[in-house]
């Protein structure tokens, strides 16, 4: 019998995480503005909603830096900082709101991020990307 066959007679062919139920996260994000005048304050939302039939679990948001160039207080994060996360329910719906300035001198303001849970597939593409003019 083959090392592969003895595994498999085990029961350890299957990965743990085939039988992990996953759920579904509807992520919308806006800035509060169009545009911005240089150095001031930009707001942004993000709105997540559970749209599978499972709990999202430790449900955590995040930047992409650099496509990121402001900086907002981690802690308006809330339950869904990364060190903490969060359960979404089926059918609920969290937002964040979140406020920084901008880090960087440019003409635009970005942000880019995504929101992850372990029971949720990964997703190559950011859940959120936007961009806005700064104006001088």
């Amino acid at each position: 019998m083959s090392i592969v066959t003895a595994i498999a007679c085990l029961g350890l062919g299957t990965p743990a995480f085939a039988d992990t139920p996953t759920t579904t996260l509807k992520v919308d994000a806006a800035f509060d503005q169009t545009g911005y005048a240089s150095g001031s304050l930009v707001k942004l939302r993000i709105t997540i909603t559970n749209t599978g039939d499972v709990p999202a679990e430790k449900v955590t948001g995040s930047f992409n830096y650099p496509a990121t160039n402001f900086s907002p207080n981690v802690a308006d994060w809330g339950d869904l900082a990364y060190n903490k996360g969060a359960e979404i329910l089926p059918g609920e719906t969290r937002v964040v709101d979140l406020a920084g300035y901008l880090s960087q001198p440019t003409d635009a303001i970005t942000a880019q991020g995504r929101i992850l849970s372990p029971n949720r597939r990964f997703q190559p593409e950011p859940d959120f990307s936007l961009t806005a003019p700064v104006h001088t």
